[in-house]
């Protein structure tokens, strides 16, 4: 048991040290860096070192309560804490980990729409678990994949905390939406998405 807490201190003081890096574009390590124009909304962002990876998923070039136009990432942090936007210049790691074709057979999962994405960051800003920082059912990877997924989970593959994620359970977070009005809510961004498009149809024509 006192293994597993010097564990978690450990972990939780290299976060701190990641989550201000990554806000300033620490430099990542593993699949090669990207720049911003090859990035597409919903990506997954890890900012890694041996230890941990801090996620965050790229969010530039969409209106979302809450968003600056010059911020481009949506992430958890413990400072300051809780699900906020930030601006990042990056080196970017793109790392889908759990998209179909990357992860391993059977392991895989199909992201989101963007809509569906757009409208699981609303629903989490107003959240409890979005509004502290837990390293056991609230963390980065966890916020950043129930965005991009709709499921939260944290492997940090390829660090040396992959093994103490292993032993994290599944977090469920508790919607503040019922389904029918989360689903009503993806349909109207669809709409306005398409009424958009199809004006700026007209006017090129």
């Amino acid at each position: 048991m006192m293994k597993f807490v010097l564990i978690a201190v450990l972990l939780q003081l290299c976060l701190s040290v990641l989550e201000v890096n990554a806000g300033k574009g620490a430099a990542a390590g593993g699949e090669t860096d990207k720049l911003p124009g090859e990035l597409q909304f919903g990506d997954l962002l890890a900012f890694s070192n041996r230890t941990y990876s801090h996620y965050a998923v790229y969010v530039h070039g969409e209106h979302i309560e809450g968003k600056t136009d010059d911020q481009n990432i949506f992430e958890m942090t413990k400072h300051p804490r809780g699900c906020h936007f930030n601006q990042s210049a990056g080196p970017f790691r793109r790392h889908n980990y759990l998209d179909p074709g990357i992860a391993a057979e059977g392991q895989s999962m199909t992201p989101q729409s963007k809509e569906e994405m757009i409208c699981t960051i609303e629903e989490l800003m107003k959240m409890d678990v979005c509004k502290t920082y837990s390293l056991t059912s609230g963390n980065c990877e966890q916020i950043a994949t129930k965005v991009r997924y709709g499921t939260a989970r944290c492997k940090q593959e390829g660090t040396s905390s992959e093994l103490f994620a292993k032993c994290l359970k599944k977090p469920k977070f508790k919607p503040s939406l019922s389904s029918f009005t989360f689903n009503l809510l993806i349909v109207k961004k669809m709409l306005i998405n398409l009424n958009v498009a199809n004006s700026q149809f007209v006017l090129s024509c």
